[in-house]
């Protein structure tokens, strides 16, 4: 490492003279410091040989701070294709660009961290969604890292969103075995097709996720071939495109649904999708289904809609003390802590009626 200040001829007296700001001299290139004092030049040239000797270019970084928004959203969504699904990064995408244009952003350098973080309190946004752009946000900071155009990732110290659960503003509810059983029995009956279903094709759809928990678009991938209704455990397979971890997914069905799902699907035609339901409203045709059935679609503030039947599978997991280990298998969730929130609020309800035959 070698600190100095470069000499230079004079245009007009042609006299040699020293430049008044210092330099960095390593491998054979020269980087300005741009300070006046050796003291201060030596201890950035160090910072500044660690940087270098860790990948780091500050040129490159200068350059990266100019660069276009839009060429950066681009490869960094370009980059996600590989590890995530379409929907994911359609989403990032979205989020992304509606701060860069909010904030006018052109260039990286417009994008920093300050003026993200001081959007995001404005924005009136639910706290979930504003815990979704900060985790994007951090995300794209770790693709300007990896790429080395940052020296640290720029958003990596964006507060973490608080009161996510308090700030809900759709809460769910899981139905009743009485409730499910009232639903079931009146769907063969009904004499509206909703969403291009009959009502015992609503029915059947109902008890797979209910016995399943699979989401609806898992759900509406689902074809004749993805039942394994004669293996030794008859089973469903969810292919990995269609699952929010993109990876297969395996689930058990009951022996009796397995029974009736073979005359059922010698109905359908291969390879078409059982039930075409994807990114359709789903939830107003369960609401109107529990309606005609005679049950209360709402209750203290929480409703049932389409994925809320995964949710009663969850609870019925709990209520039939299924472990929880077992029980996170089967939700294919990848925190537990997920799971185990389901189950705190089912357990606390069946102590809560314990405590009651107290008087």
């Amino acid at each position: 490492m070698k600190v100095f200040r470069p000499t230079y001829r004079c245009k007009v007296t042609g006299e040699t003279r020293t430049t008044a700001v210092y330099f960095l001299r390593h491998r054979g290139r020269r980087y300005p410091l741009h300070v006046t004092d050796k003291r201060l030049a030596e201890e950035k040239a160090r910072r500044l040989v660690a940087e270098l000797e860790l990948g780091g270019d500050p040129a490159s970084q200068e350059r990266a701070k100019r660069e276009s928004v839009e060429t950066l959203i681009n490869e960094f969504i370009g980059g996600l294709a590989s590890r995530t699904g379409p929907d994911h990064r359609t989403s990032h995408e979205k989020r992304l660009r509606k701060i860069a244009a909010a904030l006018g952003a052109k260039t990286l350098q417009e994008l920093d961290a300050d003026r993200c973080e001081a959007w995001l309190r404005g924005s009136g946004l639910a706290a979930r969604t504003k815990h979704h752009y900060t985790r994007m946000l951090k995300q794209f900071g770790r693709f300007l890292l990896t790429t080395r155009r940052v020296r640290t990732n720029p958003f990596a110290g964006l507060p973490a969103v608080t009161g996510i659960e308090q700030d809900r503003k759709l809460r769910r509810r899981a139905l009743t075995e009485a409730e499910i059983a009232k639903l079931l029995e009146h769907l063969p009956n009904t004499r509206y097709t909703r969403l291009g279903l009959t009502g015992p094709e609503r029915a059947t759809l109902y008890r797979v996720v209910l016995a399943t928990g699979l989401r609806r678009d898992e759900a509406a991938s689902l074809t004749p071939e993805s039942f394994r209704l004669d293996a030794d455990v008859p089973h469903l397979v969810v292919e990995a495109p269609h699952t929010k971890n993109k990876q297969v997914a395996r689930q058990p069905l009951p022996a009796a649904l397995a029974a009736d799902l073979k005359s059922f699907l010698a109905r359908k035609a291969a390879g078409k999708p059982v039930w075409p339901i994807r990114r359709k409203d789903t939830a107003h045709m369960v609401r109107l289904d529990l309606k005609e059935a005679g049950v209360t679609v709402e209750q203290n503030g929480e409703v049932v809609d389409m994925h809320a039947l995964r949710t009663t599978f969850g609870t019925m997991l709990a209520r039939k003390s299924v472990p929880l280990a077992l029980a996170q298998k089967l939700m294919r969730h990848c925190d537990p802590r997920l799971t185990s929130n389901i189950y705190t609020v089912v357990q606390l309800a069946d102590l809560s009626r314990e405590v009651e035959k107290l008087g």
